[in-house]
């Protein structure tokens, strides 16, 4: 059902990996039999999601296909199904643009877990897989539980970012640094003072 952590969890990491969220990925992977590869998308109010704490580039490559076909197990997730699993993603007649693709990446099969938070969905936990065939008897079960600390967790970052926001007026997205709703000091001044 799940794998020890040999060597502990911080092991697991490289030095380019040390966010929060990247802490229930990599304890995802480690822990998870049958995973390869673990992100989570975070759903934002547009419809659209974006890749956080991936544990490699392709379940980062895996995420960004699903959001520019609209489909995938993220997007059914991301829509509310709560639960979206696949033994064989290229055969899947739910996701045939998907399917192919992601098969042609090396994924095989994948679940992805909605992420809920004050009855709302906030992201997506997804679970790929290089291997054909259902995920052992209680991993999905465990997931669901990771999941649920996933979901504590990714709102409470969110929660720091908006204070951050409200603090300096800066905010770092994925571009970089930008100023949201007022005049104020340089990222660098702010935490300065």
């Amino acid at each position: 059902m799940t794998r020890s952590l040999n060597g502990g969890l911080l092991s697991t990491f490289d030095d380019n990996n040390t966010d929060t969220l990247s802490w229930v990925t990599h304890t995802a992977r480690s822990t998870l039999s049958g995973v390869d590869y673990v992100s989570i998308c975070v759903v934002h109010g547009c419809g659209e999601f974006s890749s956080v704490g991936a544990t490699d580039p392709l379940a980062q490559r895996a995420d960004a296909l699903q959001q520019e076909l609209g489909e995938g197990p993220s997007v059914d997730a991301a829509l509310g199904v709560g639960v979206a699993h696949c033994d064989n993603v290229e055969n899947d007649l739910r996701w045939r643009g998907y399917g192919t693709r992601s098969a042609e990446m090396g994924i095989r099969s994948q679940t992805a877990i909605e992420l809920r938070y004050s009855g709302r969905t906030i992201g997506v936990l997804n679970l790929y897989s290089t291997q054909l065939g259902p995920l052992e008897d209680g991993v999905i079960d465990a997931a669901q539980v990771l999941a649920q600390d996933a979901s504590t967790v990714l709102r409470m970052t969110q929660a720091v970012d908006d204070m951050a926001i409200g603090v300096t007026g800066w905010s770092q997205g994925p571009t970089g640094w930008s100023r949201v709703e007022r005049e104020g000091a340089a990222p660098e001044a702010a935490v300065a003072s």
